[in-house]
């Protein structure tokens, strides 16, 4: 079965003040936990999530492992493959940035804002 990591970025760490004592995915999003919404949506295990140093020693029944983000080594992470920027980082973030072009040109060609 896969596995998923969580990971807690700059936008995570905003829902201060709850942030600072827990990860992102053991916050409840209506009746269930983001680490479980993303477990069920993925269908997937989540491994651990990758957050902040001051949530390494994080622990609640279920919970997934706490990872601090500076203690990652390149590579570290079991199951990401080792050409994982070239061949999966990369033609994402150039599909993601199409994506974005084709909703801008969109946007621009069926609202008034051109006038």
């Amino acid at each position: 079965m896969s596995v998923i990591y969580l990971y807690d970025d700059a936008c995570a760490r905003t829902f201060e003040p709850f942030a600072l004592t827990r990860p992102a995915g053991e916050m409840r999003a209506g009746a269930l936990l983001v680490r479980e919404r993303w477990s069920h949506a993925l269908g997937a295990d989540v491994a651990g999530q990758v957050t902040s140093q001051h949530l390494t020693g994080f622990e609640e029944p279920g919970a997934a492992p706490v990872i601090a983000r500076l203690a990652l080594r390149p590579g570290q992470i079991r199951g990401l493959p080792d050409n994982y920027e070239i061949d999966v980082l990369q033609p994402f973030t150039e599909t993601l940035a199409l994506e974005v072009a084709r909703a801008l040109q969109f946007f621009f060609t069926s609202t008034t804002h051109t006038q």
